[in-house]
């Protein structure tokens, strides 16, 4: 059940705001690759085994909980029953994605729309539109697209010899090169800037955290450093 509602709540996080059934079934051969190396066998699994009803299910608008209970991997009451003193505690909310992981989003959906070869204009045009077609595919999208857009419009419409344009644009970084880049703390993007005024200050990206990242958040924006 609980991986039912994962892949599921996946599924719906990267919906179009106009869903129809031929992009429901392309984004089914992306997901599972957006998820951790290690689920992504038994999503391979899953999709193969359930794609189709749940292309289905996505189009009726059912939520995931009933979707699963449809597929008979959650029981109906599981949604409606008190928890328990002797029950396990809930699965606790995922953190925020790494610049990592939403690059490797928008990379899955650049596929989606523009398939693996496409041209720079293409691509460009895909990041000032993918915000507001995919509203909740990236978290603060419109920073993120803004601070990594020149460099991913430039890799997006590569993807024929691999997947690995995330690593070309710098936002993926390989495991032997993770200490030597770590070194330098304002190197880390804008989840390390804008934790505070302070460090946005520090790292010279406090007007960018106020305008991008802080502008729906109760942090005090005017706060002196």
């Amino acid at each position: 059940c609980a991986f039912c509602l994962f892949v599921i709540k996946k599924i719906e996080s990267l919906l179009p705001t106009n869903v129809t059934e031929d992009a429901l079934k392309k984004l089914m051969e992306e997901v599972c690759d957006l998820l951790p190396q290690s689920h992504k066998d038994q999503c391979d699994d899953f999709i193969a085994k359930y794609g189709t009803a749940i292309v289905e299910f996505l189009l009726s608008s059912a939520a995931p909980h009933t979707i699963c209970a449809l597929l008979h991997l959650c029981l109906f009451e599981e949604q409606t029953l008190p928890a328990h003193a002797g029950d396990p505690l809930p699965t606790p909310e995922p953190s925020p994605p790494s610049d990592c992981e939403s690059c490797r989003t928008l990379a899955a959906l650049s596929r989606l729309n523009n398939g693996p070869n496409a041209t720079q204009p293409e691509s460009s045009a895909f990041l000032r539109s993918v915000c507001s077609l995919y509203p909740n595919a990236v978290p603060k999208c419109d920073a993120f697209t803004k601070i990594y857009g020149p460099r991913l419009e430039k890799v997006l419409g590569n993807q024929l010899g691999g997947r690995h344009v995330c690593e070309t644009a710098e936002l993926c970084v390989p495991q032997q090169k993770m200490e030597l880049l770590g070194k330098e703390r304002c190197t880390w993007g804008p989840r390390y800037w804008c934790m505070d005024a302070q460090t946005a200050h520090r790292c010279g990206n406090l007007a960018f955290c106020q305008k991008f990242m802080w502008k729906d958040s109760n942090l005090h924006l005017t706060e002196r450093v």
